[in-house]
């Protein structure tokens, strides 16, 4: 994904008692626009240790070329602090690409313990909302020991993205 270029994601919900959930076709499109951020991030990496290569490559024949060449002691410096200039300048980018990309990598993954979080919550809240709802439909005959009960704890709104 080249800069500037932007995913959407339309985010469909149901309306509950306990308020509206995302649907799981709605976790999915987030899931799969995750995945097609990662790829996009893979590639970038991959594209990254591509150039680092090129540019080593660029240097072992640079030295080659001073190593079987006589020039002067000046001129072979300079040459050599020129390349290293380079070099670090390089580095540098590749270190500031390196840090943006972990950083990607952190609210990617922030992201996705939110969606997992709040689908599990509002997942128990609705099931325990349900299972009430029948327990009051339906008169009960015998007390089951497989009921289950699920965690009637209040859910938090889900987090906006930028």
């Amino acid at each position: 994904m080249s800069q500037g270029k932007r995913v959407e994601i339309e985010i469909d919900a149901i309306k509950t008692p306990a308020g509206e959930v995302p649907t799981v076709e709605s976790v999915k499109k987030i899931v799969d626009g995750l995945n097609l951020l990662s790829e996009d991030v893979n590639a970038i990496s991959l594209s990254l240790s591509e150039s680092l290569n090129l540019l080593m490559a660029e240097v072992k024949s640079v030295q080659k070329v001073i190593a079987n060449t006589v020039v002067s002691s000046e001129a072979a410096m300079e040459a050599v602090k020129r390349l290293e200039r380079k070099i670090d300048s390089f580095l540098k980018m590749e270190i500031e690409r390196w840090e943006t990309l972990q950083q990607v990598l952190a609210i990617m993954s922030e992201v996705l313990k939110t969606i997992q979080s709040e689908l599990h919550e509002r997942t128990s809240e609705t099931l325990s909302r349900l299972d009430t709802l029948l327990s009051l439909l339906i008169p009960p005959t015998a007390p089951s020991p497989e009921k289950k009960h699920f965690s009637e704890k209040k859910s938090k709104p889900l987090k906006k993205l930028r």
